[in-house]
């Protein structure tokens, strides 16, 4: 079937994570911000964008490629 115009199609993304912002989330390092939820500093993850805006992105993990070494 169709899709209507509302439906999101998940995106999926690679990156390394820098460190953490005030509320926990990953920051990897790009040149736009994204947030990712329960990601820790060290962590090569792929993710899913959930929200887009000029400035920064939110994401979650899909899955972890290397753990932090701060387990």
């Amino acid at each position: 079937g169709r899709r209507s115009s509302r439906e999101r199609v998940p995106e999926f993304f690679t990156a390394e994570v820098e460190r953490l912002d005030q509320e926990a989330g990953g920051l990897p390092i790009r040149r736009k911000v994204v947030f990712i939820q329960g990601a820790l500093p060290g962590e090569l993850v792929r993710y899913e964008r959930l929200r887009s805006k000029s400035s920064y992105d939110v994401g979650r993990i899909s899955e972890v490629y290397r753990e932090s070494p701060l387990n």
